[in-house]
């Protein structure tokens, strides 16, 4: 059941599902898109300014075996090739699985597009989805910063992870990261991350 709100109080954090359930909880780590998480508090509007500052963009994304969205000639297929249209205002980028995914079947080439220019044939599509990503912009590179401020505080009890809680490029490398950086906080430095 999806969770429907997210509320500090003196002796813990209350948290309230879709179908109406409460629980009480020490500690929550808020491992959602920031703008998400925003929209869950309730009671925490420090935090929640901060991760409403948080722009995101959706991108689509297409695993497909189409090679029509690669190079035209094979032998100058990097992992990643960009295709920029003025047509579109994302550019379209496709990345050669199998010349970055372990374990991948020689022979069956698989690319994962991001914003296609082109349509894959849809006989060749493994499967598509929406990604919401953070954007880092000038008015909002402090936010990992300022997040870290509010995670040191005394009584902090609602822990948000993500790629946007990390300076530098918003990835899931970044995400994992900041999880790291929140457990090892709760468990008092066992962990030993940085």
């Amino acid at each position: 059941v999806a969770v429907e709100r997210i509320t500090p109080e003196d002796d813990g954090v209350r948290v309230v599902d879709q179908a109406g359930g409460v629980g009480h909880y020490d500690q929550v780590i808020l491992a959602t898109p920031a703008d998400r998480g925003a929209e869950l508090l309730e009671g925490d509007d420090l935090l929640r300014s901060e991760l409403s500052r948080v722009p995101h963009e959706s991108s689509r994304v297409v695993v497909h075996r189409d090679a029509r969205l690669a190079p035209r000639d094979p032998s100058s297929w990097s992992p990643v090739n960009f295709i920029v249209s003025d047509d579109h205002p994302a550019p379209m980028a496709t990345i050669w699985l199998n010349r970055v995914q372990d374990g991948l079947e020689e022979g069956t080439d698989i690319f994962q597009t991001w914003n296609p220019v082109v349509e894959p044939d849809p006989a060749l599509v493994i499967t598509e989805a929406v990604a919401s990503r953070p954007v880092v912009t000038l008015a909002t590179q402090d936010v990992p910063a300022r997040l870290a401020a509010l995670q040191h505080q005394p009584d902090r009890r609602i822990w948000p992870v993500g790629s946007y809680a990390e300076e530098g490029i918003p990835l899931l490398e970044a995400a994992a990261a900041s999880a790291m950086r929140v457990a090892d906080r709760l468990t008092r430095g066992r962990i030993g991350v940085g």
